[in-house]
């Protein structure tokens, strides 16, 4: 991943700053989610953010009802589901979810029964379909498909 560096100068004083880098698996400065890469649909992408006044979480690509894509050569599960768990945290100011596909608004209560299942996937405690080269597991209001032949 490239790392964006800021230098910086002025009346004696001079440094860097790194700035947070979308893409590369981290939670960092503003950003609400980094599931690893920048693929469309399998999960984080730039516009997830909150609006706190009216308490939106735009959740971008990271959740819509629907299935999420982590099927990608270059996604990162691990990173999705920490991903997730985060926005998970952010629910308390939060009035409903208004995510990028399918639906303008979505009840957030729908959150931490994706993190449910995104835990149940990783601790292999849910059953699965193979369709072609992907897992699918099957969820209410959601699914997530992932590489076959791979853990998550």
């Amino acid at each position: 991943m490239l790392a964006l560096l800021v230098a910086w100068g002025m009346a004696g004083c001079s440094g860097t700053v790194r700035l947070p880098v979308c893409g590369n698996g981290k939670v960092e400065g503003r950003e609400l989610c980094d599931d690893g890469n920048l693929d469309p649909g399998d999960g984080c992408d730039e516009n997830c953010l909150l609006e706190s006044r009216d308490g939106l979480l735009f959740t971008g690509d990271t959740f819509y009802p629907g299935m999420l894509y982590a099927h990608f050569d270059d996604s990162d599960f691990d990173a999705y589901r920490q991903s997730i768990a985060h926005l998970v945290g952010l629910l308390d100011q939060v009035s409903v979810l208004c995510p990028a596909h399918n639906e303008a608004y979505v009840p957030k209560e729908i959150l931490p029964r994706v993190r449910e299942g995104f835990e149940r996937i990783a601790a292999g405690e849910t059953r699965f379909e193979i369709e072609g080269t992907a897992r699918v597991y099957r969820f209410e209001g959601f699914g997530v498909v992932l590489p076959h032949g791979e853990e998550a």
